[in-house]
């Protein structure tokens, strides 16, 4: 006999309705995405979440993903509303690929929220000017004749 079966049967492992016990309570689950992101849910909007998906977007800046990284921004944003650095963030997300209106139109809300942040109107005077660069190419290039 195997020595688990001589153990008393209050010591054996059970499992009840697909949760394994043992003489301690439940086993400890994995982790799991989908519990986590209810759980966050059931958190928001709160001021102390959020960080690791603002986390997450930043290093996707830093290695030019720039569609996950507007992902994560916008989770983190819509987790906790409260932080201006993540409006910031998703505003630069857009700017680099090149949505100047999407990116404006996130510096308007986050001017509207917090005036007094200075990093939102360095990142307005950058995308003005790229976009007005932008649309002078545009117009030099239909005045040669080109398509």
């Amino acid at each position: 006999m195997y020595p688990d079966a001589r153990e008393e049967p209050s010591r054996r492992a059970f499992s009840f309705s697909g949760l394994a016990l043992d003489k301690r309570g439940p086993k400890q689950q994995r982790w799991d995405a989908a519990s986590a992101r209810a759980r966050e849910e059931l958190l928001r909007p709160c001021p102390y979440i959020g960080h690791d998906h603002d986390r997450i977007g930043v290093h996707c800046l830093s290695r030019e993903a720039y569609g996950i990284a507007e992902q994560s921004f916008r989770r983190a944003i819509w987790l906790n509303p409260y932080k201006p650095g993540f409006h910031h963030h998703l505003a630069y997300a857009l700017f680099r690929q090149k949505r100047h209106k999407e990116a404006l139109g996130v510096l308007d809300e986050l001017r509207e929220k917090w005036p007094d942040f200075a990093r939102e109107k360095e990142l307005r005077e950058a995308i003005l000017q790229t976009w007005n660069e932008e649309k002078g190419e545009r117009d030099a290039g239909k005045g040669n004749g080109r398509p």
